[in-house]
């Protein structure tokens, strides 16, 4: 007996520590951010760059937080090293049909997509569908992007097929989200297009001017241009890069790379403004009473203080970083003529760069409002297709979500999903190959069957 109570004891100390030690990596995590994020996680096998100097993956993390909810819904999954994928699917799914987790939706939907056997026929397309009617194709896209690029992580070690799998479809969905014209989207897709694929790219839209006739060197890839121009239309930063790149041609075109540099300083690049200012004083851009110049350096050094001091600079700091930057005495003298429009020019792009942030954020706000609403009617959606199936006599249909948050459950291998020419590589996301009939039925969606 006392054996029998010593043996159980060490059981629940190790189970017990176990459990501490996941909590604690967590909130790790949650601190810190995640491996991936962190830039320790490779990238893809086919991948052009490993990015040996971690501006990629510094990018890929900036993308990562653009949804801070969907990094905790995540979390929530415990989906760890590839394994637990039952106890995951089961979470989320929960957390979408009882707390009305829009994000859990995508997980739910990538999930099924990358890890099918066992689960009913069209169980992914279902899902996937029914969470794109929640939202604008954009948002929708998106969110399943960013969803299968937090799952690559733990499947890219032990299931390497699975995690290539994850990003190439999140790779077709950024494609989507960036297609209609979603900003958020558009930057992703740039940055997947930079780090490299193999999958075709078909533009989905004529541009309106010819691109830089740039190498491919760097990331200069034609799919990597098409995005920068999109996202330089849109309001990135990415403008300033498209205008330098105008200037590098064999044959530079000037009126081009001032037009997309002002562009990129109108929504608060500073970089932007002191090429610009450069430009303008060696002669490449006109400036004849040199008053472009002026403002340019004045809104450089405004924009470099607010960013560094969190609020407007003074006319004293004015002064200082005009020192500091070692400005000759005709550049001071004319930011001493123009200062009163420099700042003026910088406050205004600022407060258009600030309302234009706020209206987005609320709009995204609002589109989750919606989706919450609509959420109900999913699960109730798929409530009555289980119970289709199981009338049917299939049974590997999914009962309701349990009432209860479902605890961890198993850890089978996730199937490895074949490609297949309806899928990512023909550059949209679509259905795999239903799940073998002979296979016995292990679905995340069944508690039960477990």
């Amino acid at each position: 007996m006392v054996e029998i109570l010593s043996f159980l004891f060490v059981v629940f100390f190790v189970v017990g520590l176990f459990y501490i030690n996941t909590k604690l990596d967590r909130a790790i995590e949650a601190r810190m951010g995640t491996p991936l994020e962190r830039g320790e996680v490779a990238f893809p096998s086919f991948a052009r760059t490993q990015d040996p100097e971690g501006t990629l993956h510094a990018e890929l993390a900036d993308l990562l937080a653009l949804r801070p909810d969907l990094k905790n819904t995540f979390a929530q999954g415990g989906l760890t090293g590839g394994g637990n994928v039952v106890g995951a699917g089961e979470r989320w799914r929960w957390a979408a049909c009882r707390q009305r987790n829009v994000y859990a939706a995508a997980l739910t939907a990538a999930l099924c997509r990358l890890c099918p056997d066992g689960l009913p026929d069209g169980e992914a397309d279902f899902w996937q569908q029914g969470f794109l009617d929640l939202l604008d194709e954009g948002e929708g896209h998106f969110l399943l992007g960013l969803s299968y690029l937090r799952l690559y992580e733990p499947f890219h070690e032990e299931y390497a097929s699975v995690a290539e799998e994850a990003w190439l479809q999140a790779v077709a969905h950024f494609r989507h989200s960036a297609a209609a014209g979603h900003r958020e989207g558009i930057d992703a897709a740039l940055l997947m297009a930079e780090i490299g694929h193999d999958l075709p790219f078909t533009p989905p839209a004529k541009l309106p001017e010819p691109l830089p006739s740039c190498s491919k060197k760097n990331g200069r890839n034609a799919e990597a241009m098409y995005w920068r121009y999109r996202a330089a239309e849109a309001g990135s930063i990415a403008a300033s890069i498209l205008g330098v790149q105008y200037l590098k041609q064999s044959r530079p075109d000037k009126a081009r790379a001032e037009r997309w540099l002002r562009q990129a300083m109108e929504h608060g690049d500073y970089m932007a403004a002191r090429i610009l200012f450069d430009k303008y004083r060696s002669g490449k851009f006109p400036d004849e009473t040199e008053k472009n110049a002026a403002l340019c350096m004045i809104f450089f050094i405004c924009q470099c203080g607010l960013l560094e001091f969190k609020r407007d600079i003074t006319d004293a700091e004015l002064v200082s970083a005009e020192e500091e930057l070692e400005l000759d005495a005709h550049v001071r003298r004319l930011i001493a003529t123009h200062k009163t429009e420099g700042r003026e020019l910088h406050a205004r792009i600022m407060k258009d760069v600030y309302a234009k942030a706020d209206a987005a954020a609320e709009q995204l706000e609002r589109r989750l409002a919606q989706a919450r609403e609509k959420l109900p009617a999913l699960c109730r959606k798929a409530e009555e297709r289980q119970r289709k199936l199981l009338s049917a006599g299939a049974g590997d249909a999914a009962p309701a979500p349990c009432e209860t948050t479902p605890q961890d459950t198993g850890k089978p291998r996730p199937a490895a999903p074949a490609r297949n020419s309806a899928g990512p590589l023909a550059g949209k996301p679509a259905s795999r190959q239903p799940a073998r009939k002979a296979e016995p039925r292990r679905s995340f969606a069944r508690p039960d069957k477990r």
